[in-house]
Order: C-alpha cells, then structure tokens, then sequence
C-alpha cells in the first residue's frame, strides 16, 4: 500500500505546483517564437546566474527573446522585481527539492522569490526601456520607507533608456543616504551614462570624500567617467589620484577607463593597459585589459600593434576581446584586413 500511497502523494503535490506556479507566473499574452513571456521568464530565471540548471547559452537565449519582447515586457518586469515578501522556509526546501529531481519526470520547478527579484533586474537592464514608461510604474515605489524596497528603486532607475535624467534627481536624493544605499545610486547614475550630467558636481564632492573604509570615490569614478561632459572636468586632478595609489591592478583599470573617457590624453592609462596585454599575472586575466581598451574606443588607438598580437594568443578569450577592442576604435579585422573601417 505505501507505493500507490506515495504515488498519490507525488500527483497531489505535482498538481498543486502547477496550480502555484500558474498564479506567481501569470502568463501574460505577449510572446517570442510562439513562446509566452512566462515561459521566457522561467527558462531565465533558472538558466541564469541564480538558476538550478545554468546555462549560459540559455541564458542569452533568453536575453535575446526579452530585447525582442521590449517594453511589452516591462510591466511584468517590474512587477516580478518587485515582488519582494520573502519566501518561507518550507516552500523553498520544495523549490530545492522539485529542482533536484531528473528532468525527464517533467515536473513543475518553482522559482524562489529572491531569483525571480534578481533576474527581472537583470532583464530590465537588457530591454532599457524609456522613462516614460518605467517611472509611471514605478511611482508607488519611489516614497518607499521599505529599505530594500527603496534600494531595489534605486537599481532599477539606472535601467531606464530614454528620458533617463527623469530619473536622476531621486537618484542624487539617494547619494545623502547610507553608504551601501549611496553606492546603488552611483552605480545607476552610471549606467544613465551622459544623461546624468546634473549628478556630476555631488559626485565630484564623494571622489574627494577622505579614504576610508565607506569610501565611494572609486565608484564615483568611473561612474563620472561614462556620464562624461564638461562637468567631469574638475575631478580629472583627484581621480589621478585614486589611479596612481590604487594597488587593484583590475580597479586601476577601471579608474583608468574613467580617466580616458573624460580626458583622452591621460597616455599614462595607455601605458599601463598596454603593459597589461602582454605582462600582466596570472595570464588568464590578460583580456580585462583588451576589455578595458574597448572600453576607451578610439582614443586607445596607440594599442593597435599589441592587440593585432595578441589576436593570435593561444588564450582565446584574450583573442576574442582583443578583436572587440580594434572594432571599437574602428578597425576591422575580419580575414586579417587591419584597415580602418568607413
């Protein structure tokens, strides 16, 4: 008798997860090649970074599929980032359990609620979508007293495309606040990019902040480097500074990137990425320094003759971003053709 018993017991418990999972994933109408924006969502969520089952090639799958789905996506977007009551113990030893089962039974696998907040963050920031549409359904969010929900605000104001510097005056508000709230806001600020200009005297005031153990003005940095404009300026002297005393080799470069980004001629950033490409320890990291000079995009055309170099490494990662890097500065690559392209 305890084999049909537990049968049953499987079925029942089967059938109330796909009841479950039907109501936390309400599948909207909007689909990708016949598939819903729910089933996308899903696949997502635990082909990702935070899923049971990751797989990268997945994942971009399902990267391309809400760029395709764009801003009909967003609502249940940020609906999901900001469905935030924690799950409870018993239902996530279910998630953990029905995860871990062959996939071949078929069975529901519910997603945890931390996973699904994660990733429709994520998501939003591969659609960008304008802030016309995404401050609207924001506006409840924005006089949150809920500390992580007011964060949760904050990170997902970067992702907003265009009319982004709507949402920038929350976001220099936020840079009074404590320490890792003030660092959700930098980084949103940059990712606004040009469109953030206003920020830039604040955090021009954070890069010259005293050292310390909640020093920002790393982070102040190189979001000032990817807002750029005239406004930057004034903290090209400081931010020499954190460069030159900075012992991270990776944050370095970063600071580095920054530096170019707002003052091309600062060739000691050059130097220092170039000396990368071919020195730097352990030799698997080499390619951050290619990454970094794509970053930089024409200014950092002295590092042509190393990265053509570098191109044939028998680290292909290191080949791969080395080509990314010519490409942004305008030099094709393709069939060994080094020419500038039109």
């Amino acid at each position: 008798m305890r084999r049909p018993k537990r049968l049953l017991i499987i079925v029942l418990a089967g059938a109330l997860l796909v009841v479950l999972a039907m109501v936390f994933l309400k599948r909207p109408s909007v689909k990708y090649q016949g598939k819903s924006l729910g089933y996308w969502f899903r696949e997502s969520c635990e082909t990702g970074q935070f899923g049971s089952r990751f797989n990268i090639e997945r994942s971009r799958q399902c990267e391309e599929a809400f760029k395709a789905m764009g801003t009909n996506a967003v609502p249940y977007l940020v609906e999901q980032a900001f469905d935030l009551r924690p799950d409870s113990a018993a239902w996530l030893n279910v998630c953990r359990f029905l995860s871990g089962l062959p996939p071949s039974w078929r069975l529901p696998r519910p997603v945890p609620s931390a996973t699904r907040v994660e990733e429709a963050s994520k998501l939003l920031e591969y659609i960008k979508p304008p802030a016309a549409q995404l401050l609207p359904l924001m506006e409840k969010h924005l006089k949150a007293t809920n500390l992580y929900e007011h964060r949760q605000t904050l990170f997902i104001l970067g992702t907003a495309g265009d009319g982004a510097e709507q949402a920038v005056p929350n976001l220099i508000a936020a840079l009074k606040e404590d320490s890792w709230t003030r660092q959700i806001a930098i980084q949103s600020l940059g990712w606004i990019g040009h469109g953030a200009q206003a920020a830039a005297p604040r955090l021009i005031e954070i890069i010259h902040e005293p050292p310390g153990s909640n020093y920002l003005g790393l982070n102040a940095a190189i979001a000032l480097g990817r807002i750029g404009g005239t406004g930057a300026n004034p903290a090209i002297p400081e931010m020499k500074k954190i460069f030159e005393r900075e012992k991270n080799w990776n944050l370095r470069g970063c600071v580095g990137v920054a530096l170019m980004q707002i003052d091309p001629t600062q060739t000691e950033v050059l130097d220092f990425l170039i000396e990368g490409l071919t020195n730097h320890q352990p030799a698997s990291d080499r390619w951050m320094a290619a990454s970094y000079l794509a970053d930089i995009g024409p200014a950092a055309k002295a590092a042509t003759p190393v990265l053509l170099r570098t191109m044939s490494d028998t680290n292909l990662f290191l080949g791969v971003k080395s080509a990314e890097a010519l490409k942004s500065m305008g030099i094709n690559t393709d069939a060994g053709n080094t020419n500038k392209t039109n």
